[in-house]
């Protein structure tokens, strides 16, 4: 494998290492060896100093003089490169990509070959990679909505239009083909696209949560309000039905469905279970129950995935993470349920950028699935691939992978957030599909069992497979 050379200034090295690992080694599978050295940009060499690729510095340089304040964001609206007249082989998801940090080459140009050994990409790839996949911006902008989320609407990504693009693997995309330009022979780490479906069980049982008065309350919302009497006739009979009979016409309880339908598009759903929490946000269950420990038996037995859903107060609280996840391993380890990594996802999305992976890491979880938005789809740190993650506040790469989600459910269906008709959700989740489709990504949502009731959502979640 060919072994490159990154020249570097000298500031910020640890996150100049993180990042420069991240897009050469992560997502290009090549290795590559940082040198610092009193320059204004960035150089990549081969080691034999036959042919050099330059890049522009901006967000660190930007940076150093305003760290995590405002005066470092991007500046909008932003320029705007078509580059398809430079890089015709490249494959965008729009014609024209937005540049987050950068500067145009000597030409006015984002592209140049000086020479055959030279050239110049004006796009700051590693530092906008930098900005978006550590969630720079949530430090800096304190816009938090009322569950204490940052929102997607006060994002750099949605003000600027590129929210719904995976913009920094386009970025990987452009720098890649910039490099086949100098080394025509050298060969990259290959993507496939994949699907990965996950479910929160926040409601494995309606009945359990709503009581028996309240269920026959939302029986007659199904029949008069939603129009379902199916659903209707379901819920009320689930109310009086005895023991196993009442879980089994329970609206909610999904689960077979969800599996049945994965395993016939060769898929393995990733189920997250919540161990804990407190009133209002805390679970309508109890991993002890009998009838969940069956429950997580039999999702385990078809050969999906079980994993953690942290509490709505655990995501800046390791005494109670911690609490958490002992509870969960300790429901595997009696029921006999070994997995080869664990990792899970936050309650209602409740991500801190100032804390969040750092109490996942420190609990020993292997991966979190909590980057996606509550209000709007999309990719929230910019790529569709996992990674390993970044603490900023403490300068430091941290033993924890972040898969990020690209949409939820609610998002798009909810009148609350995008509350679109069921068919301009579909054809927003094709767009993303194919958005993710074209850099290779994975393509990972989150659908809650509960929201599957409806024979018309229970449609789109299939197509959606089938995108």
């Amino acid at each position: 494998m060919q072994k490159f050379i990154l020249l570097t200034p000298m500031n910020y090295l640890t996150e100049r290492h993180y990042i420069s690992q991240i897009v050469f080694k992560e997502f290009l599978g090549l290795n590559i060896y940082l040198s610092e050295e009193e320059r204004v940009d960035w150089c990549l060499i081969d080691r034999e100093r036959k042919a050099r690729l330059f890049l522009p510095d901006n967000f660190f340089r930007i940076a150093s003089l305003a760290w995590l304040k405002k005066e470092s964001l991007p500046s909008l609206p932003l320029p705007a490169w078509s580059a398809a007249h430079e890089l015709p082989e490249v494959s965008l998801v729009e014609p024209k990509i937005p540049v987050i940090y950068g500067e145009p080459v000597k030409d006015g140009s984002w592209f140049q070959m000086e020479d055959e050994r030279t050239a110049r990409l004006g796009v700051d790839v590693l530092g906008s990679a930098f900005f978006m996949l550590t969630r720079y911006e949530e430090l800096v902008v304190t816009d938090l909505d009322e569950h204490g989320r940052f929102p997607g609407c006060a994002s750099s990504a949605s003000k600027a239009g590129f929210l719904e693009r995976p913009i920094i693997d386009e970025y990987v995309e452009l720098l890649w083909a910039a490099m086949k330009k100098l080394w025509p022979g050298i060969e990259r780490r290959k993507w496939i696209f994949r699907i990965c479906p996950t479910h929160d069980v926040d409601n494995p049982f309606a009945h359990q949560q709503l009581g028996r008065l309240g269920s026959f309350r939302a029986s007659v919302g199904d029949l008069v309000k939603r129009r379902d009497p199916v659903i209707a006739l379901r819920r009320a009979a689930s109310v009086v039905a005895p023991g196993p009979i009442q879980d089994t016409l329970d609206p909610n309880n999904t689960f077979e469905w969800i599996m049945n339908v994965n395993e016939r598009y060769g898929l393995r759903s990733a189920f997250y279970f919540l161990a804990g929490g407190m009133p209002p946000y805390g679970p309508a269950y109890s991993l002890d129950e009998p009838r969940m420990r069956s429950l997580v038996k039999k999702i385990d037995s078809r050969g999906h995935e079980i994993g953690l859903h942290g509490s709505y107060d655990a995501m800046d609280d390791m005494a109670c993470f911690t609490e958490e996840h002992q509870k969960l391993v300790s429901v595997l380890q009696e029921e006999d349920i070994h997995l080869k990594e664990l990792g899970g996802r936050q309650h209602y999305l409740r991500w801190s950028a100032a804390s969040t992976w750092r109490v996942w890491a420190t609990a020993g979880l292997d991966y979190d699935s909590s980057l996606g938005y509550a209000d709007l789809p999309g990719f929230r740190s910019g790529t569709a691939r996992e990674y390993p993650v970044f603490d900023l506040l403490k300068s430091e790469r941290l033993h924890l992978r972040e898969r990020p989600l690209i949409f939820m459910e609610c998002s798009l269906i909810s009148d609350k957030y995008c509350g679109l008709k069921d068919e301009a959700a579909l054809s927003k989740i094709r767009y993303l599909v194919e958005a993710t489709r074209r850099v290779n990504g994975t393509f990972t949502f989150l659908w809650h069992n509960s929201f599957l009731q409806r024979a018309s959502l229970r449609r789109i979640y299939q197509l959606c497979l089938e995108a």
